[in-house]
């Protein structure tokens, strides 16, 4: 019966989406993404039959500098093949009037989910990576509290 009773919510848990692989969200200490902080994130794909989407998330609050942000990805198989790599700049702001993009769900914290990667067909089964890194012209990037990938079956 203890088994029914720790099962029975996380199939609930773990079956809300069905098209989701792999996320995680990574808090930054003290709301600041530092330059040259690559951020990585391992993952398995054992269909190979499927494609996939790969999205960047982030929450930012509205007191964030820019109304963008620049990132790099770099999406690397098990033995260190680069499989795509490239620098995006994402738009977090209405570069007119200041007002944030983005669903809020307290306050002054915004989260974003951007495409970075779409309909791909991994190559093979086994272990990825993808490594991201903030390319803004700061030291210290303030008020990023997280940042994620996500990646999940394309619909």
């Amino acid at each position: 019966m203890k088994k029914i009773v720790i099962f029975f919510p996380l199939f609930f848990l773990f079956s809300c989406d069905p098209s989701r692989v792999f996320e995680e969200n990574r808090d930054l200490k003290d709301k600041t993404w530092k330059a040259y902080q690559e951020i990585n994130y391992e993952f398995q794909i054992s269909d190979t039959t499927r494609t996939y989407d790969m999205s960047f998330n982030i929450r930012n609050t509205s007191k964030y500098p820019n109304y963008n942000i620049y990132i790099s990805y770099v999406l690397m198989d098990s033995i260190g093949n680069k499989l795509e790599s490239d620098l995006r700049n994402m738009t977090l702001f209405d570069p007119k009037n200041g007002f944030p993009y983005g669903s809020s769900g307290t306050g002054d914290l915004f989260e974003h989910q951007f495409p970075i990667i779409t309909n791909y067909a991994f190559p093979y089964p086994g272990r990825f990576s993808f490594s991201v890194e903030q390319k803004m012209r700061y030291e210290n990037l303030p008020e990023i509290y997280s940042i994620g990938l996500r990646v999940a079956f394309t619909n």
